[in-house]
C-alpha cells in the first residue's frame, strides 16, 4: 500500500510538467500578441520591441522554454504579463471561491445521483424509474450556459428569489448560501444525470447476486439490505464514475463563473486567455492539474476502503 502510494505521488511529477509544458507552446502557437495587448493600439514598433525585451518574450521559443522550466522547479511561476503580479498569487486569491462552487456542486451532484440511482434500481420499470431516466437523459443535455441563463431567468429575474449573480460573502453565511445555489445546481445537475443512470445500473447488477437473497431471506428489512449490503457493493464504478467527472466539473467551473460573474479561477483564466497572459494561464493548468491528479489519487484509495478484496500494489 506505502509503495503503491509513493509511486502514484512520483507519477504526479512528470503529469504536471507535460500539461505545463503542453500549455506553455499552445498558448505561444496560438494567434494574438501580449505585448501588443499591453502597449496598446497606437504604440510604436520600438516601444514593441523594449516591452518584449523586458518580457523576455523577444528570445527564441525554446530559450524561453529552458527559463520557464528553470524557474518552474524553483517554484516560480512567474509574474502576469498584464499587471506585474505574482501568477501564483493571482490564483490563489481566486482558488477558494472556485474549490467552494465545485466541491459545491459535486456533492450535490453526488446525492442527487445516489437518490435518484437507488429509488430506479429498486422500483425498476416502474414511473419512478421511467422519471429518473428521463431526468437524467434532459440534465445531461443541458448545456451549462444555457441552464445557468434559464436559472438566473426563472429564480432571479421572474421570480426574484435568488440573487442573479456574483457571490454574497463566507459559504457559512445566508447570504454566501443564497449566491451559491444557482451556480452550483446549473455546474452539478448535469453530472448528476450522467451518475445516476451508472448508479442505476450497478445497484440492479448488485441486487441479483445471491447474498442479497439470502440477506432478505433471512427476514432484513429492505433498506437495510439496500444501504448495508447492495450500496456498498455498488460503488466501485460510481467511484470511477466521479473520478472521471471532476475534469469536466472544472472545466464546466469555466463557462458557470463567467455567467454567475463568480470570482473564482475560470473567469481569472478565461480573461488570461484572451490577454496571453502566458504566466497566469500556466499557473492555473498547472493547479487544476495538481487537483485533478489528487482527486483521481484519493478515488484510487477509496476503491479498497469500499472493497477490502481489492489491494493496492
Amino acid at each position: 500500500m506505502l509503495t503503491y502510494l509513493v509511486r502514484r505521488t512520483l507519477l504526479m511529477i512528470p503529469i504536471l510538467i507535460g500539461v505545463a509544458t503542453v500549455v506553455f507552446f499552445s498558448m505561444r502557437l496560438a494567434p494574438g500578441d501580449p505585448v501588443r495587448m499591453i502597449a496598446g493600439p497606437l504604440a510604436s514598433e520600438q516601444r514593441l520591441d523594449e516591452i518584449r525585451q523586458e518580457l523576455g518574450l523577444d528570445r527564441p521559443i525554446l530559450v524561453q522554454y529552458g527559463i520557464w522550466f528553470r524557474n518552474l522547479l524553483r517554484g516560480e511561476l512567474g509574474h502576469s504579463i498584464a499587471s506585474g503580479v505574482s501568477a501564483l498569487h493571482l490564483v490563489a486569491v481566486r482558488i477558494t471561491a472556485t474549490l467552494e462552487l465545485t466541491v459545491s456542486a459535486f456533492i450535490l451532484s453526488l446525492f442527487i445521483a445516489l437518490a435518484a440511482g437507488i429509488t430506479a434500481a429498486v422500483y425498476q420499470a416502474s414511473f419512478y424509474d421511467n422519471l429518473v431516466t428521463f431526468g437524467a437523459l434532459f440534465w445531461l443535455s443541458m448545456p451549462s450556459f444555457w441552464l445557468g441563463l434559464m436559472f438566473m431567468f426563472l429564480l432571479s429575474v421572474r421570480i426574484p428569489f435568488l440573487p442573479i449573480s456574483g457571490r454574497g460573502g463566507a459559504i457559512w453565511t445566508w447570504q454566501g448560501i443564497q449566491h451559491l445555489i444557482l451556480p452550483a445546481l446549473t455546474l452539478g445537475l448535469p453530472g448528476a444525470g450522467a451518475t445516476a443512470r451508472i448508479v442505476r445500473s450497478s445497484v440492479l447488477d448488485t441486487l441479483s447476486q445471491d447474498y442479497v437473497r439470502t440477506a432478505r431471506s433471512k427476514g432484513l428489512a429492505e433498506r437495510v439490505v439496500v444501504l448495508k449490503h447492495v450500496l456498498r457493493n455498488s460503488l466501485i464504478p460510481v467511484i470511477t464514475m466521479t473520478a472521471l467527472r471532476l475534469p469536466w466539473l472544472f472545466g464546466g467551473a469555466v463557462i458557470v463563473e463567467t455567467v454567475f460573474a463568480w470570482p473564482g479561477m475560470g473567469r481569472l483564466l478565461t480573461a488570461a486567455i484572451f490577454n496571453r497572459d502566458y504566466p497566469v494561464v500556466q499557473a492555473a493548468a498547472l493547479i487544476y492539474t495538481a487537483i485533478v491528479v489528487l482527486a483521481n489519487y484519493a478515488a484510487d484509495v477509496l476503491y479498497s476502503v469500499a472493497d477490502p478484496r481489492i489491494r493496492l500494489q
